[in-house]
């Protein structure tokens, strides 16, 4: 079940931190929720990059180049001192015009399950409005993808500017 809380998610860090986060599929970090991660946290970048370069060729249909990428659906898990990151790749290249919404929404539920699969209940798992903003996606289907998957568990949603929430949701905010 999702918890909505405003404020800065890295003020508000709870014990046993898990951050999860959509990434793209192109190799590109630094914009939207990220900026502020890879500050306090170089290393995701670091690994991010590190993913990439390792991972095999493949076809990447988006841009008709070879290229070398992590397949949608997969995550990324970082270790970091007493919390994790979790990249999850499930936004198809970044928006723009020709791509007004490059969340992909059956690889982000695939992210979800393998989060859900290895994150120890113990862990208290928190994002931002993932999928949301740069990825082009609507809040009210990712929410219920959440709540869905973490039918069992908690999950804390940190919303900086309240009107970024839909309205619906704003009252749930504490």
């Amino acid at each position: 079940m999702i918890h909505y809380k405003k404020g800065d998610l890295f003020a508000n860090l709870p014990e046993d931190p898990v951050i999860i986060h959509v990434c793209n599929d192109i190799g590109i970090i630094g914009g939207g929720f990220t900026a502020p991660l890879i500050k306090y946290y170089p290393q995701v970048k670091d690994a991010y990059n590190w993913w990439f370069d390792r991972c095999p060729a493949q076809d990447v249909p988006f841009f008709k180049v070879s290229s070398k990428r992590p397949l949608l659906g997969t995550i990324q898990i970082v270790e970091l001192y007493d919390l994790w990151v979790i990249n999850m790749i499930a936004q198809q290249g970044i928006i723009s015009s020709d791509n007004p919404v490059p969340l992909n929404y059956a690889a982000l539920a695939d992210c979800l399950f393998s989060v859900k699969a290895m994150v120890s209940q113990y862990k208290n798992i928190v994002c931002p409005l993932i999928g949301s903003q740069l990825a082009g996606g609507d809040w009210c289907v990712i929410q219920q993808l959440i709540n869905e998957v973490f039918d069992d568990r908690d999950i804390t949603v940190y919303v900086l500017n309240e009107e970024d929430l839909p309205e619906q949701f704003r009252h749930l905010l504490t």
